[in-house]
C-alpha cells in the first residue's frame, strides 16, 4: 500500500497529531510502512468554525509540515475531510477543500442508524451546487452500508468515489466482509485515517498479506486509482 488518501497528520488542528514530535514520530512510521502518496484532510465542520478559518489554520499547519524532514520523499496532497451537514451550502464554493489540484472531495456522513433522504439530497447538492466529486470516507464506519451494499452499488453507478479504512478488512471477519463489497467494485480508494498512532507494525504486516493473498490485484488498484486521480497534480 503505496499511497494513503485520509490522514490527520497536521498538528494543531485537529483531533489529529497533537504535536510536531509526534507527527514526525507517526512519519518515521509511514515511511517504514512503504508509503510514498500521503494525503493531509484534517477535519473540516463549517457548522462550528468558518471555513475561511479552517483554511488559514490548515495553511500555517501545512507550512510547519513542510518543514519537516520526515517529510521529505513523500509526494503530498493537501485536501480536508468535510464533515457534510447544511452549513457548507452557506458557502459560494467548496472547491478549496478539495485534494489539490483536483475536483475530488473526501467527504464524510453524518452518523446515523440509516442512510436518510437529507443525506442523499446533501451529497448531490455538492455535485450540483459546486461541482465536486465526493470521495465518500470510510465508508465501513457506516452500518447502513454494511447491512446494504445495495446503497453503495447506487452511489458508485452516479460517480461517487469510496474510500475504506483498511482497519475494516483485518481478522477473518474483516477480510471476509470487505473481499464482499471488493467484488461488486466497491473499493476504491484505501486509507488509514490516521490520528495519533499507527498499527503495530509486525501485525498490519500479518494482516495485509493475508488480504493480499485473497485479493492480489487490491493494492495494485487502489495505489493506481489514487495516484492518477489525487497525486498526478502533485507531481
Amino acid at each position: 500500500m503505496r499511497a494513503d488518501i485520509h490522514s490527520h497528520l497536521l498538528w494543531g488542528i485537529d483531533d489529529g497529531s497533537g504535536s510536531e514530535a509526534q507527527t514526525r514520530a507517526l512519519l518515521t512510521a509511514v515511511k517504514a510502512q512503504g508509503k510514498r502518496f500521503l494525503a493531509l484532510t484534517p477535519h473540516c465542520d463549517p457548522a462550528h468554525a468558518p471555513m475561511e478559518e479552517f483554511l488559514e489554520q490548515r495553511e500555517r499547519a501545512y507550512r510547519r509540515f513542510l518543514a519537516l524532514p520526515e517529510a521529505e520523499g513523500l509526494t503530498l496532497s493537501l485536501g480536508a475531510e468535510l464533515y457534510l451537514t447544511d452549513a457548507i451550502f452557506n458557502y459560494d464554493n467548496a472547491r478549496e477543500l478539495c485534494y489539490t489540484g483536483t475536483d475530488l472531495l473526501l467527504t464524510e456522513l453524518q452518523y446515523t442508524e440509516r442512510f436518510t433522504g437529507p443525506a442523499e439530497k446533501r451529497l448531490f447538492r455538492l455535485v450540483n451546487e459546486f461541482g465536486v466529486r465526493p470521495v465518500l470516507a470510510h465508508v465501513d464506519r457506516y452500518r447502513f452500508f454494511m447491512k446494504d451494499p445495495a446503497l453503495l452499488e447506487e452511489l458508485a453507478q452516479a460517480g461517487f468515489l469510496l474510500q475504506w479504512n483498511i482497519s475494516s478488512a483485518m481478522g477473518f471477519f474483516g477480510r471476509r466482509l470487505f473481499r464482499r463489497f471488493y467484488e461488486k467494485g466497491l473499493v476504491h480508494f484505501l486509507g488509514e485515517d490516521i490520528h495519533r498512532s499507527v498499527q503495530d507494525a509486525e501485525k498490519r504486516g500479518r494482516e495485509l498479506e493475508k488480504l493480499s493473498e485473497r485479493l492480489p490485484e487490491l493494492f495494485t488498484c487502489a495505489d493506481r486509482l489514487a495516484e492518477e486521480e489525487i497525486f498526478r497534480p502533485c507531481k
